[in-house]
């Protein structure tokens, strides 16, 4: 049904989705803590976007290191708002159900981490037939470029009278 970027289309709508559930309950969460409500508006932008920049840069050709940074980053951005989501709920039922947006968002992007395209299949005998392919493309060039530097090259075409035959006939030499 889905490739695998059908899978991580998949998952950044998810992440879109749980995005917009989280910043309400975080920002509720952190107005309801008098936090400032510059920084109840901004923080759970923080939060969730630090957490987009890593699951993005999770599937980019990185070091073992650099793929570890990011996998720790990306842990405790979404176990952050994990806690965030759960306490925003008024009661434990309500908090499970803000938690599993992100939840669901954090393997969403497991998945798609792990899933990854397998490289084609390459058939032995259609990869034999285009080595020798090419081997012989190859020696024929070889042969062309040869026999061309053995070829001697015609000479431009010889200069032309402007003068016709009959002219040329009628004129008299004294």
């Amino acid at each position: 049904m889905f490739g695998t970027k059908g899978i991580r289309v998949g998952t950044r709508t998810l992440m879109a989705a749980a995005m917009v559930l989280s910043y309400v309950a975080q920002k509720d969460l952190f107005l309801r803590w008098d936090v400032d409500p510059l920084t109840a508006h901004v923080m759970p932008v923080i939060i969730d976007v630090l957490t987009m920049i890593c699951a993005s840069a999770i599937h980019l050709n990185i070091t073992r290191s650099g793929k570890v940074a990011v996998t720790v980053v990306l842990l405790i951005g979404g176990g952050g708002s994990l806690y965030a989501n759960f306490v925003a709920g008024n009661n434990v039922q309500s908090g499970a159900v803000h938690a599993a947006a992100v939840l669901a968002y954090l393997l969403a992007e497991w998945v798609s981490m792990v899933v990854k395209d397998t490289p084609a299949t390459v058939d032995p005998q259609r990869s034999e037939a285009a080595k020798r392919a090419a081997a012989t493309r190859k020696v024929n060039q070889a042969k062309n470029k040869a026999r061309s530097a053995r070829r001697p090259k015609a000479p431009a075409a010889a200069p032309v009278s402007p003068a016709t035959v009959r002219e040329i006939d009628s004129i008299t030499v004294e």
